[in-house]
């Protein structure tokens, strides 16, 4: 999810449930709502997270259940390259 996006939703810009143009969303309202709870519980207890462990746990959470939508392709282009910039 874009940063801009993720952003939006947390300041209740827009609601969870509408998506804004772009790619295509992969986790349904219910699952982002939980993982946005949990990412805000974190950030509460002193533990905030980066937008770059943010999409790591989010992928890593698709990955174990069985979510696909998200590029292998850019994930194997940022293990050669590096991290891609925020």
């Amino acid at each position: 999810m874009p940063h801009s996006t993720l952003k939006l939703r947390l300041d209740h810009k827009i609601e969870a449930s509408r998506h804004m143009s772009g790619c295509k969303q992969v986790l349904n309202n219910k699952t982002e709502d939980e993982l946005v709870s949990i990412i805000k519980e974190l950030a509460q207890r002193g533990f905030p997270l980066d937008m770059k462990e943010v999409r790591t746990i989010v992928y890593s959470y698709a990955e174990q259940n069985g979510i696909h939508g998200y590029s292998q392709k850019k994930r194997r282009r940022k293990a050669m390259n590096g991290p891609m910039p925020l």
